[in-house]
């Protein structure tokens, strides 16, 4: 787990611009918050089960399905 402090901390992981970082936030619930004193904060850990989540739910398949398509 690592926490990122500041919008530049948290696009340096993602990789994606301020304006989408922030519509991720707004629309699709990505794990980030602005704390006081107007810094956004986020954790390395809870982007990557965010981004796996979405992964899973986008492609229709869960952790079960990925299996299922292994055997």
């Amino acid at each position: 787990m690592t926490i990122l402090s500041g919008m530049l901390a948290i696009r340096g992981y993602y990789h994606y611009s301020e304006s989408t970082i922030l519509k991720l936030i707004r629309e699709q619930g990505f794990p980030a918050v602005k704390i006081s004193g107007g810094i956004w904060e986020s954790d390395t850990d809870l982007i990557d089960k965010w981004r796996l989540k979405k992964i899973e739910s986008e492609s229709g398949l869960g952790r079960t399905g990925l299996d299922d398509r292994a055997a």
